[in-house]
């Protein structure tokens, strides 16, 4: 993968930096589960189909996250599904030559013997004697959840990604203090169309003066300046009075602004051509929906309150970056989607039954649910990196689901009852998905270790998603087959 990214030409960036702990996690993981396979290098060969559907189902998760319009995702989406590809093909050719290697019969450690006898037997008994409990345990999650998803926010001030030891986090809170917020937008008043009087007509920069007030009074705002400012200064200065009032006349604004001609920077909030005035808003929060907000907000009160003829844009590089990362946000949703119904579509043409892929995908999803609702309930809100993360998490918890339902679909295809298959199953596939899940834990743990909260919350929110998957994968996805298959004529088999 960084082959390749050097030989495209495309740099290291904050998004393509996390490539190697991850591919790594997840090339161990593939590997894993050849070593782990029963009856030695014979039962790595039906290990290896397995494996190779993982991999294409972690691919396009990888994929799917290139559905924004931002290159630095997009490149992690491209270069993070060739690594997968090719920790893919890795393991299922390289490995298995490397282990022809090791001599046959080698003996298992206590750890091992116990997952696939003592744990294994523990898991079976309680899907098998308490399914119920199990389901309503997973119900009662996903429900707990919910309330979570709906607050789950974006966060998307990059300040926050600093520890708040860091000088560029102490001298950002020191100007913000000092200039009554950091963060500049400008609001465009500007007319529809030529048939209209100028900007800084009486009415125009009347209602100018009351939105900007409506502007201060704003959660996040700190400061805000506009034409009618410099105008009310010079009509205190003639008039020796502290009164607030505007000129009411044209000829009175005229005079006022050719008293003001020589003035630094009024072109910051009036246009030399007097067709466009300037609302200059300085806020004290850098979040993306605090920033955008501003713009519905002044759409809604011009569209309310404003001059007709007269139009309010809001711009500004802070203003555009917001709606930057609002639409790596979205775009990440729209992934999420993409990478459901492509998973979907490679289970079915699998699996062959609707009604499996259907348990699967529900095994799948309830745990990203919970993860991203616990979040949002504990306050821990998206950013940059985690936003992406629904996509790849779907992609890597596959892997798991894919192991347990093809061993079960196998065991079930040679004549064995339901109760029997998911014994054989979780006694074959249980000591692989643990090791796997440890694999990959430990790869994106190394990023906990990162004081840029960015990474850091990449890895803690990963090690918490596939660890909630595996859970779900040996019990939840276990009830959901076994009890599907009892009720009726199944096509599992």
């Amino acid at each position: 993968a960084l082959g390749s990214m050097g030989f495209l030409g495309v740099p290291l960036s904050l998004s393509t930096t996390i490539l190697p702990s991850i591919l790594l996690a997840m090339g161990c993981a593939y590997a894993m589960h050849l070593v782990a396979a029963p009856n030695g290098h014979v039962g790595m060969i039906g290990v290896a189909w397995p494996v190779a559907l993982s991999g294409l189902t972690t691919t396009l998760g990888f994929l799917a996250m290139a559905a924004g319009p931002i290159s630095a995702i997009r490149q992690l989406s491209t270069f993070g599904a060739i690594g997968v590809a090719a920790a893919t093909l890795a393991a299922t050719t390289l490995a298995p030559a490397i282990l022809t290697l090791v001599p046959a019969g080698a003996s298992s450690s206590r750890l091992v013997d116990l997952l696939r006898h003592e744990i294994s037997r523990q898991l079976h008994r309680s899907v098998l004697c308490r399914w119920r409990s199990v389901l309503s345990i997973w119900a009662l999650f996903v429900t707990f959840a919910t309330v979570g998803l709906v607050r789950l926010e974006i966060a998307t001030d990059i300040i926050l990604w600093f520890p708040e030891s860091e000088v560029v986090r102490q001298d950002y809170k020191a100007i913000r203090e000092r200039l009554s917020g950091i963060t500049p937008v400008n609001i465009l008043v500007e007319p529809r169309d030529d048939s209209v009087s100028d900007v800084h007509s009486p009415a125009v920069v009347s209602a100018v003066d009351r939105m900007s007030e409506g502007l201060v009074h704003r959660p996040g705002v700190g400061k805000v300046l506009s034409i009618a400012d410099p105008l009310r200064l010079v009509g205190r200065a003639f008039s020796g009075s502290e009164g607030d009032e505007l000129p009411t006349t044209s000829a009175e604004i005229e005079q006022f602004l050719l008293l003001l001609a020589g003035m630094d920077r009024l072109d910051d909030v009036l246009h030399p051509d007097r067709r466009s005035a300037n609302i200059l808003v300085r806020m004290d929060d850098n979040s993306s929906d605090e920033i955008v907000s501003v713009d519905q907000w002044a759409e809604e009160w011009w569209r309310q309150n404003g001059v007709k003829g007269f139009s309010v844009e809001t711009t500004g590089i802070m203003y555009e970056f917001a709606r930057a990362e609002e639409s790596i946000a979205n775009g990440q949703i729209r992934g999420l989607a993409l990478a459901v119904g492509l998973v979907a579509m490679i289970l079915l043409a699998v699996l062959r039954s609707v009604r499996v892929v259907a348990l699967a995908l529900v095994a799948n999803l309830a745990p990203i649910a919970i993860g991203f609702g616990v979040m949002g309930i504990l306050g821990v809100p998206l950013d940059a990196a985690t936003v992406c993360l629904g996509s790849m998490a779907l992609g890597i918890a596959v892997d798991d689901t894919i192991h347990v339902t093809t061993t079960y679909q196998a065991a079930r295809a040679l004549g064995h009852a339901p109760d029997r298959a998911l014994d054989v199953a979780l006694k074959q596939v249980l000591q692989a998905l643990v090791m796997t899940t440890a694999a990959i834990s430990v790869g994106f743990a190394v990023l906990v270790l990162s004081d840029f909260t960015l990474v850091r919350n990449l890895g803690l929110v990963t090690v918490a998603l596939v660890t909630l998957c595996l859970a779900a994968d040996v019990t939840l996805l276990p009830a959901l087959l076994v009890r599907a298959d009892e009720k009726g004529p199944s096509r599992i088999a």
